[in-house]
């Protein structure tokens, strides 16, 4: 089952799932493919719904709303706050996704526990020396390497 099928299979019984790619990027190395990044909504409209149903968006929404429907019809300046929201949303993804970089793994577990994966890295250091040894990578690369290599 691929992975697509089994994220699926988790939503709600009664949901009518139409899955979206929102983006889709392929990185190389040496003109080789080596990851694919991709981001699915696997119900679109039920995603955005659940952003929109905020009382923080509902009360921005209101804002917006009253500072500038002279400016622009309501309901596409609906469209493009829905899209706003909903960028907002990605770029919270994104954070997330920023616990994963070298700097991110200092702080939080969860690049340690793909470092110590053994379909990955298979790494057998404890979380303080690897975190300790990450720490001093970092410090040299930017401190001095770059400098090396710029």
């Amino acid at each position: 089952m691929n992975i697509l099928a089994k994220l699926k299979s988790l939503l709600p019984k009664n949901t009518k799932s139409s899955s979206h790619l929102i983006f889709e990027e392929i990185y190389t190395i040496k003109g080789e493919p080596v990851l694919i990044s991709s981001i699915y909504a696997l119900d679109f409209k039920r995603l955005l719904n659940k952003l929109l149903e905020d009382q923080n968006a509902q009360m921005f929404w209101n804002d917006i709303k009253e500072k500038y429907r002279k400016k622009l019809d309501e309901q596409k300046l609906y469209k493009v706050f829905e899209f706003f929201i909903f960028a907002l949303y990605m770029e919270s993804l994104l954070n997330d996704m920023k616990k994963l970089t070298v700097l991110g793994s200092l702080s939080n577990e969860r690049g340690y526990y793909l470092y110590r994966d053994p379909e990955l890295f298979n790494g057998d250091l404890d979380e303080e020396t690897f975190k300790k040894f990450l720490e001093k990578m970092w410090n040299y690369f930017y401190n001095e390497f770059y400098k090396k290599i710029s």
